[in-house]
Order: structure tokens, then C-alpha cells, then sequence
């Protein structure tokens, strides 16, 4: 919804399982729409409280070693499949537009060419 980026080092905000009101108020004041940056940074500690009981009930139930080896195949066949998906696409050029706030615009743009790079000719 809103692109609020400033620079922000690696901090804990929850710590031993509680969440850390000083520096949860210090993120959530940088916004001018702190209730929604509030609910937002308290899904995603409920997501990784989610994902933390779900990874230690695999590693519980088959071992670290097998739940290692087994996210590092799916990385690699993810990996795998993205190249091929890539390697399928055609010469082009795509184009997709952002907007912050709707006042600010950014477009990235992704061409692909299998033609040899040309060297500008100078002289």
C-alpha cells in the first residue's frame, strides 16, 4: 500500500518471546499511517511464530539433517525450473511501473537478448 523505506538497521523487536514495545513504537511512529504499520508488523510476528512451531515440528518429527537437505533440494529445483522458465523466453523488453503514494513513479525495465553484446565502435 505504502512505500516507507528509510534505512533501518537489524533490531529485535521481539525478544524471549515478547515483543519489545520501544522498539515497536519507534517503527511504528516513522509512518503517517502507524495503525496499519502496527496490525502489518504484528501479522508478520504471528507469521514467523507460525513458521518457527511448524520447522520445529518437522525437525521433531524427521530430523534436522533430513529437513536440511530437503529445503536445500527445493531451493535448488526452484532454482532449477526459474532458469528454464528463463531460458524459454524470447528477445524483448518488459516494463513494469511502481507508485508511491500515487505522486511518485519508478519503471524498471528487463530486456533480453541472446544476440552477442555490441561494442561501441569509437575512433
Amino acid at each position: 500500500m505504502f512505500s516507507e523505506s528509510l534505512p533501518t538497521p537489524p533490531v529485535k523487536v521481539v525478544r524471549e518471546g515478547r515483543l519489545q514495545r520501544d522498539v515497536a513504537d519507534l517503527w511504528v511512529r516513522r509512518s503517517r499511517v502507524p495503525m496499519l504499520v502496527g496490525l502489518d508488523l504484528r501479522a508478520k510476528i504471528g507469521a514467523n511464530n507460525v513458521g518457527a512451531e511448524r520447522l520445529h515440528a518437522l525437525i521433531a518429527q524427521y530430523g534436522a539433517d533430513t529437513v536440511k537437505a530437503v529445503m536445500k533440494r527445493m531451493m535448488a529445483d526452484a532454482e532449477t525450473r526459474l532458469r528454464a522458465k528463463l531460458a524459454g523466453l524470447p528477445d524483448g523488453s518488459w516494463s513494469a511501473t511502481g507508485y508511491q503514494d500515487q505522486s511518485h513513479e519508478a519503471t524498471a525495465t528487463c530486456t533480453r537478448s541472446r544476440s552477442p553484446p555490441r561494442r561501441p565502435v569509437t575512433g
